[in-house]
Parts: C-alpha cells; structure tokens; sequence
C-alpha cells in the first residue's frame, strides 16, 4: 500500500460559473496518486476539510472551495497557502 502523499502549495482561487475554485499547480498534481478523483484531507488558514480533487481533463487538478473554507478568509484573487494530505493511496 502507498503512503500518502503532504502536498503544499500557494495558490490564488478564481470563479468559474459561479463556483470558487483553485487550480493545483502542475508538479502538485503530478505527485497525486491518480488522474482521476483523489480524496485529500487539508488545511487552510487553519481551517481542517475533507474534500475531493477533480481531474481538469488536462492531467491536473483542481479543489473546489465551498462556503465552509470561503469563511475561513479566503478572497479570490489572494495567493493562499494550502496543505493537503492524500486519503485514498
């Protein structure tokens, strides 16, 4: 069985059709277990969440933002740090 893998990254979320999203950066993704969804534990201005990775269909990922982690400060457009954790290796 793999180990999971701590992913760290900035990155800064935008909109896409009314829903606030960050893009991973492209050696972050590539570290991931899969393609595919990957379910990740992380952390953000010292907000914990569980959540799932989605493929973008160009081999990266992206995290969708939902209202829970938008109330722990983050601004679109502001570079924020984000810590993961990988759940299903």
């Amino acid at each position: 069985m793999k180990t999971p893998t701590d992913l760290i990254f900035e990155a800064a979320p935008y909109v896409v059709k009314s829903q606030c999203i960050v893009r991973l950066p492209q050696p972050i993704s590539n570290q991931l277990p899969s393609r595919g969804q990957v379910s990740v534990v992380g952390r953000v201005h010292g907000c914990e969440f569980a959540t799932v990775l989605e493929p973008d269909g160009y081999g990266g990922h992206w995290l969708r933002i939902d209202a829970h982690l938008q109330a722990a400060a983050i601004k679109v457009g502001e570079t924020t740090k984000f810590e993961l954790r990988t759940t299903n290796v």
